[in-house]
Order: structure tokens, then C-alpha cells, then sequence
């Protein structure tokens, strides 16, 4: 969904206050569904909440997007704190910039994009917590035959068939890379790197080399984790001897899959095959491991008709509890909510927030930008854009070319007077967007129209 957040109405309408739905990206994946739809039946699975055990990677991208909004966030700081600070027209641009790239898709585009498919009969379902692991139990349950995912975990989680690495060829067919498990793992596979070797071990070469999950552990990469190191080569070889040098099978999956007791090994061996991990990173790391393998999804079932918890995976011998076992104290509260779980399943709520449908339909049919909260954003720093859509919310015919000054009194004069919405408002204007900006556009067949290095070679591209 982030790819086709793109477009400044809806960079501004995700970081508005309050937020509203984002007209472009709505639009983008309409266009997106109607050109693979020709090719492909399309079913969606939405997120549901962010587990703790990705806590970590939320903070991080929490305080990317407060760094990248930096600009914007001190401005208005300052203007709140200083009601009468002069603000010219290059500071709001340059901090409505900065606001824009704070920009994500927030809960009511997903309320969006659902009762659009809701009403178009497009087949869609969601997840408890994130959609990774729903869509593997999809594909488990016979749902789906495949996964269109830009997330590399899926491959660590099970999937049997991914397409990713989306782009767009020159004559205007969309570009996936497909990895097949089943072509991936036989012996015809002509690329065997040690993922084929060591099947068991792919989500622990996806927590050594760090992920979503897990952050990256200090020394660890690709050599150490999958190739190992390169066989001794004498001074006077000669340059053909050098490129042809080949790898000992001491990369740290070699280690970990020949060691009896894989866990001791891992807390000891952790960093860079030579050094313990620390307390902390054992921490993460086996708690990532479990979520990762028995992360809770939704399974149907067709005779009860009730959506119930279950883990992606079997438990270990001796496991029942797997909200004990995975640390997620409000599962057991979940597990008896049934409405809410069918709810959850079916997308009659939307599961980012648990929040019934109902609960946004008046902000779907409100004109963009037809209430704003100065308080929050007071006028002197309010994006133009935001302005000028607040007035023709009213029927007042503003324009982007007007000076500032005519638009913030106006403005002004709407809330002196409390001039409500119209119920025929003007036409939002939309300022500057580019659906696809964000796809990589590739020519066909030319030397790009390939794996880049750093991915995995063994995947086959399929063209839809």
C-alpha cells in the first residue's frame, strides 16, 4: 500500500488532523487490480495490529518519520507556543515538505479500500495481528495458490509461492519475481545455495542476517551467515586461480546445522559464528523465532461457521497455551471473543484497529479537508493544499493560485462566522501526483530486466 501513497493530497491527507482518506492511493489500486485482475483473480488481506515482538522496528520507523517531519514538527511547535511568530510562504513549503514525508496509510484508507472491494464483490480478509503470516495460512488452507508480497519474511514464513520485486515494463505489463518453494528446493535447481541444504534452518538465517523481527546482529551478513568463507590461495596464483576460489562449508547454517544442540549453539555462537550473543539479543532473537513459527492466525471453519486462533505452525510437545508461549497477554480475551474474531476474519471490522466499519462511514463520505484542527495546526502553517480544500469544502471557489493572504482570510472569515460545509462542495483540488511514481519502471529485456546481485538468484520472473 505504501508504493502507491504518492501523490501530495494524500501524503497530506494521512498526516492531517484529523486524517482522511486518501483519494490517489484509492485510485492507484483500482488501476493496479483492473490491469492484474486480467490475468489474475485477486483476493486481499489486510493487517491487523503490530504484535510487541516487532516493538523494535516500530521505534525505529516511529522515529525515522519524526526525523524526516523534523522541519514541520518545530515549526508548529513554535507557532503554538508563539501565536504571533511571522511565518513567509517559503517556511510552509518547506515544512509542508517535511510534513509529506511523514506521510503512511493509516486506518481510514484501509476503511476505504475495503468498502470499495466490499462493494465490488472483491474477495478479502484480515489478520489478528499482521498480514505476513495470514496470507501463509491462506495458502496453507488452499485459498490462494500464491503471494504478492514486497516482504522477503514471507519466504521464512513458509510461503510455497511468492511474486515480488513488482515493476513495470516499457509496454506497460506489470513484472513480478516468482519464487517457488517447490522448484527452489529440488535438486533440478541449478543455483543450490545452503537454504537448499538446510530448509529447517531459513528462519534462522532470516534472524542472523536480521529482519523485521529481529534487528541485524553486529558482524553478521551474507558470507558469514549463507557462503562462508573462501578456501587459502597461494601468493603466486594467478588471476583466473583467484576467481574460480571456492567457498568452505563454514558459513555459520553449516555450523548451526551440525550442532546437536542448535539453541546453545545460537546464544554462544550467535555473532559472526565466533562470539556470544549478548542477554538482550538472545532475548529478541528467540522470542522473534517463536513468533515467526507460530505467529496466531484466523482459520475458518466452514461447519461451525466461526473463525478460531491458530498458530501457523504446530506448537513444540508440551505446548498448549499459545498466548503464554508467544507472550501475547490478550489473546486468551480474543480467543472467546467469536463475533469479534468473524468480524476480524471477514473485514465487517477493520483489523488495524478493531474497530467496526461503521465506526468510520461518516469520514469516508466528509469532503477532504472539511474540518481541520487549528488548534493542533494553526492556520499560519497550514498547507495550502489543506486550506484551499477547506474552503471549497464550503462552496467557496479558492485556488492554489490565490495569494496566501486571501486564502487564510478567508479562512478566518469561515470560522468567525461558523460557516458550515455545503452539501454540494467544489471539487477537491489534488495538487501534483504520479500514481505509479513510486514502481520501478524497467525496459523490457533490457540488462536491468533481471535479479539485482544482492537477490536471491534461484527465483524465476513471471510477466502478468
Amino acid at each position: 500500500m505504501n508504493k502507491f501513497l504518492c501523490s501530495d493530497i494524500d501524503k497530506l491527507a494521512t498526516t492531517s488532523t484529523p486524517t482522511y482518506p486518501s483519494p490517489d492511493l484509492l485510485q492507484n489500486i483500482k488501476n493496479w487490480h483492473e490491469n492484474l485482475s486480467k490475468h489474475l483473480t485477486l483476493i486481499y488481506v489486510f493487517d491487523g495490529k503490530a504484535p510487541p515482538h516487532k516493538n523494535g522496528t516500530k521505534k525505529q520507523r516511529r522515529e525515522q518519520l519524526m526525523a524526516k517531519g523534523k522541519e514541520w514538527l518545530d515549526l508548529r511547535e513554535s507557532v503554538i507556543n508563539n501565536a504571533n511568530e511571522t511565518i513567509n510562504e517559503g517556511d510552509i513549503k518547506k515544512a509542508t515538505a517535511s510534513r509529506m514525508a511523514m506521510s503512511h496509510p493509516t486506518a481510514i484508507d484501509h476503511a476505504a479500500i475495503r468498502k470499495w472491494m466490499d462493494d465490488n464483490d472483491i474477495e478479502h480478509y484480515g489478520s489478528l495481528y499482521e498480514a505476513d503470516q495470514q496470507m501463509i495460512q491462506l495458502e496453507k488452507d488452499g485459498i490462494v495458490d500464491g503471494i504478492i508480497s514486497e516482504d522477503g519474511d514471507e519466504i521464512a514464513l513458509g510461503a510455497r509461492r511468492l511474486l515480488c520485486k513488482m515493476s513495470r515494463k516499457s509496454n506497460g505489463d506489470y513484472q513480478f519475481k516468482l519464487f517457488d518453494r517447490e522448484h527452489f528446493m529440488s535438486a533440478n535447481n541449478p543455483y543450490q545455495s545452503k537454504l537448499c541444504t538446510y530448509s529447517n534452518l531459513i528462519t534462522d538465517a532470516a534472524l542472523t542476517l536480521g529482519n523485521d523481527y529481529c534487528p541485524r546482529i553486529e558482524g553478521n551478513g551474507p558470507a558469514s551467515v549463507l557462503l562462508g568463507s573462501l578456501e587459502p590461495i597461494k601468493s603466486n596464483a594467478s588471476a583466473e586461480e583467484k576467481r574460480n576460489r571456492k567457498r568452505l562449508n563454514d558459513s555459520m547454517l553449516d555450523k548451526l546445522a551440525a550442532a546437536s544442540d542448535k539453541k546453545a549453539w545460537i546464544n554462544e555462537f550467535g555473532k559472526k559464528g565466533k562470539q556470544p550473543l549478548s542477554h538482550s539479543e538472545s532475548t529478541v532473537y528467540w522470542s522473534s523465532r517463536k513468533y515467526m513459527l507460530h505467529a496466531p492466525v484466523l482459520q475458518y471453519d466452514e461447519v461451525t461457521g466461526e473463525a478460531t486462533i491458530v498458530p501457523l505452525n504446530p506448537l513444540p510437545d508440551g505446548v498448549d497455551d499459545l498466548g503464554e508461549y508467544l507472550g501475547l497477554d490478550d489473546l486468551a480475551t480474543l480467543r472467546d471473543d467469536k463475533q469479534l474474531l468473524l468480524g476480524i476474519y471477514n473485514c465487517r471490522v477493520i483489523p488495524i484497529e478493531r474497530k467496526l466499519c461503521d465506526f468510520y462511514k461518516d469520514r469516508l463520505s466528509s469532503a477532504i479537508f472539511g474540518e481541520l484542527c487549528f488548534d493542533s495546526d494553526p492556520i499560519k502553517i497550514q498547507p495550502t493544499l489543506c486550506l484551499v480544500n477547506f474552503l471549497r469544502a464550503r462552496s467557496i471557489d479558492a485556488r492554489m493560485s490565490d495569494t496566501r493572504d486571501k486564502i487564510e482570510d478567508a479562512v478566518k472569515n469561515c470560522l468567525r462566522v461558523e460557516k458550515r460545509q455545503s452539501p454540494l462542495p467544489l471539487r477537491p483540488i489534488v495538487g501534483v501526483h504520479d500514481g505509479f511514481k513510486n514502481i520501478a519502471a524497467r525496459q523490457a529485456g533490457n540488462e536491468f530486466d533481471t535479479w539485482n546481485h544482492n537477490c536471491s538468484p534461484f527465483a524465476r520472473k513471471m510477466t502478468i
